[in-house]
């Protein structure tokens, strides 16, 4: 699903700047890139409405209530994310 995508993303993106500098962030960073790759290019964007939709997108997983984020020592994620079409 491309909300929890979305959400996916910002956990991550919020994860990875609280590494303190001595940490390794090479996990959190490769897993941002992979979910980066796969929102930029769900099948949901060859439709119209393309900047104003990822807008939308992105407002609503920041208003969706966190849950409990871990990554893996291979970077992968901790549970299958299904990409449907909302």
């Amino acid at each position: 699903m491309l909300l929890r995508l979305q959400i996916d993303w910002i956990r991550t993106y919020e994860a990875l700047a609280r590494q303190a500098p001595t940490e390794s962030t090479t996990a959190l960073r490769r897993r941002l890139i992979e979910l980066s790759c796969r929102l930029a290019g769900h099948d949901f964007w060859a439709g119209p409405g393309g900047t104003a939709g990822r807008a939308s997108l992105r407002r609503t997983a920041m208003r969706r209530p966190a849950g409990p984020f871990r990554v893996t020592g291979s970077g992968a994620p901790p549970d299958v994310v299904r990409d449907e079409k909302p």
